[in-house]
């Protein structure tokens, strides 16, 4: 999972195997870095 703005990578998460997801919370705390237009 990637979270990107423009072209400056926010945050990036690599599955270590099945059944292995980001940390909603982290995946919410970097998109809130993103300001709204």
């Amino acid at each position: 999972m990637f979270v990107f703005r423009g072209k400056e990578l926010l945050y990036s998460w690599r599955d270590e195997g099945t059944g292995d997801h980001a940390p909603m919370d982290d995946v919410l705390s970097a998109c809130r870095k993103v300001p709204v237009a």
